[in-house]
C-alpha cells in the first residue's frame, strides 16, 4: 500500500493541511511503529526533491472529489483524523532505498507523484507499456487516475544544472496539457490523427470541434506553465493547412510569458486583460476572418470568461464560440465563488480538459511506447526553445521549506515566472 512508510529513520516529519480550510496547515513529526518487511513487487524510495506549484493546490481543492486526497493518507502513527486533516501529493523526485523489484534497483531514480513529508514511502508496482515507465497497482490507488499512479525511472544526466533540470520537470509537470490540445485536442487535419475530447474516453469530439484552420484561438492565462506550452504548440503547427488563422494571447503579466520559441507564420498578439475586450483587440480578431473563436482558459478569473464571451457574441453576430477549460484559478474560494463560477462555465458552455482522460485515450489509440516518444520529444524541444528561460526557481529545505511555500500560495503570493522547489 502507498503509505508513507519511515522505517528507515527513528522519525517521519509531514505537512498536513485541514481539509475544511486549506489555509490552516502544520508540519508534525512523531514516531512511526516499525514497518514489516518489504513485500514482493514493490519498493521503498526516499523523496529527494518536490515542487510546490499552483497544481498542488489544484490538487488540496479537488482532493475529496478526484480522490488525491486518497494517494497518501495521513498515517495512523499520526494520531491525526484523516477525515480532518490530509497530506497532499505534489510532482517530484525520489531515491530508491530497498526493493523487490529486479527492474528498479536500490539506487534508482522515480519522477512522479510524492507526498509533501520527508519519509521513505512504499510503492506496488508493475511495470508499463512502455520502457521506463512504472504503475502503482495497489489497491487503495485504484481510485486515482491512471497518471498520478504512473512513475517514471530517471536516468541522471551527470550535468552541472542536473538539480535545475528536474525541478522544472517537477515545476512543469502539467506542460503536457498545453501540448496534448495541439496534437489530440485540436487534431491537424492533415494529420491523420483522430481528434480527442478534452475530457478523453469515448466522448464524441468531431472533426469540425478540432479544426482551427478557420479560427482565431485565445488563450487565457498565456504566461502559466501550460499556457506556455499551448503556446510553443500552436506556433509548431502549419498554419497554411491546420490553422489557427491567429493566436491571441491574454494575461495580467505580458513580460511574465517569457520565452515562446520556435516561431511561425502563425499571427500574434499578447495583451493584458485590461484590453482583451476593446476595440482594438476585437478589430484585431475580427480582422483575420475567423468562423470561429476558440477561448482555451488556463486560469483566468470567470468574469474575463464572461466578459469576453459575452462581449463576442455582442459585436460578432453569429460568431461560433468554444470555451475549454484547462486550470483555475490558485485562491481560497467561498461556496458563493464556486457557484458563480459554475454559473459563468454553465452560460459559456465551458468543456473541461482531463489531461488524464486525453493521455489514457492517446495511448489507447497509438499504444504507450510511441506516445510517451512523442511527449519526450515535444518536451525536450521546449527546452530547445527556451519556453521556460525566465522561470525562477525558488530553493529551500525540508518539509519547512513546504510550509513556507503552501503558506505563499494559499496567500495568492507566487508569480506566474516563479515556483517553490524543495530539497528534502
Amino acid at each position: 500500500m502507498p503509505f508513507p512508510n519511515p522505517s528507515s529513520s527513528p522519525s517521519a516529519t509531514i505537512h498536513i493541511i485541514s481539509k475544511a480550510n486549506l489555509t490552516v496547515h502544520k508540519t508534525l513529526t512523531y514516531t512511526p511503529s516499525p514497518s514489516p518487511p518489504l513485500p514482493l513487487s514493490s519498493i521503498r524510495a526516499q523523496i529527494s526533491l518536490l515542487a510546490i506549484t499552483g497544481n498542488t493546490y489544484t490538487y488540496a481543492r479537488g482532493g475529496a472529489t478526484l480522490h488525491w486526497w486518497d494517494a497518501y493518507p495521513v498515517p495512523s502513527g499520526s494520531h491525526l483524523s484523516p477525515d480532518k486533516w490530509g497530506i497532499v501529493p505534489t510532482w517530484g523526485f525520489a531515491d530508491v532505498v530497498d526493493s523487490t523489484i529486479a527492474g528498479i534497483p536500490v539506487g534508482s531514480r522515480l519522477f512522479g507523484f510524492w507526498p509533501t513529508a520527508r519519509m521513505a514511502v512504499d510503492l506496488k508496482l508493475e511495470e508499463g507499456s512502455s520502457e521506463g515507465h512504472w504503475l502503482e497497482v495497489s489497491d487503495e490507488r485504484r481510485s486515482l487516475m491512471a497518471m498520478y499512479n504512473r512513475y517514471r525511472l530517471v536516468v541522471p544526466d551527470g550535468l552541472r544544472n542536473a538539480s535545475e533540470r528536474e525541478a522544472l520537470m517537477a515545476g512543469c509537470a502539467v506542460w503536457q496539457a498545453g501540448w496534448l490540445l495541439s496534437r489530440f485536442i485540436f487534431a491537424a487535419g492533415g494529420s491523420g490523427e483522430i481528434p480527442i475530447h478534452p475530457l478523453g474516453g469515448e466522448i464524441s469530439w468531431s472533426r469540425d470541434d478540432a479544426d482551427l484552420s478557420r479560427a482565431v484561438v485565445v488563450s487565457l492565462a498565456a504566461s502559466s506553465k501550460t499556457g506556455r506550452a499551448f503556446g510553443w504548440a500552436m506556433r509548431k503547427r502549419d498554419v497554411q493547412t491546420d490553422g489557427p488563422l491567429a493566436l491571441l494571447e491574454a494575461t495580467s503579466n505580458v513580460e511574465a510569458i517569457g520565452g515562446r520559441g520556435g516561431g511561425s507564420s502563425v499571427p500574434s498578439k499578447v495583451v493584458m486583460y485590461s484590453d482583451l475586450c476593446d476595440a482594438h483587440t476585437l478589430g484585431w480578431m475580427v480582422g483575420h476572418s475567423p468562423r470561429k473563436i476558440v477561448i482555451v482558459d488556463f486560469g483566468a478569473t470567470a468574469e474575463v470568461v464572461a466578459s469576453l464571451v459575452k462581449t463576442i457574441r455582442r459585436t460578432m453576430m453569429g460568431m461560433s464560440v468554444m470555451v475549454v477549460g484547462v486550470g483555475g484559478q490558485t485562491k481560497i474560494m467561498s461556496e458563493s465563488d464556486v457557484q458563480r463560477i459554475q454559473v459563468v462555465n454553465q452560460d459559456v458552455g465551458r468543456v473541461q480538459m482531463n489531461t488524464s482522460g486525453v493521455i489514457d485515450k492517446a495511448i489507447g489509440l497509438h499504444g504507450a511506447e510511441k506516445f510517451f516518444a512523442k511527449m519526450d520529444a515535444a518536451w525536450e524541444q521546449i527546452q530547445r526553445d527556451s519556453v521556460y528561460d525566465n522561470q525562477k526557481i525558488e530553493w529551500s529545505e525540508g518539509v519547512g521549506g513546504i510550509e513556507h511555500a503552501w503558506a505563499k500560495l494559499v496567500a495568492d503570493q507566487v508569480s506566474g515566472t516563479s515556483f517553490a522547489a524543495v530539497r528534502m
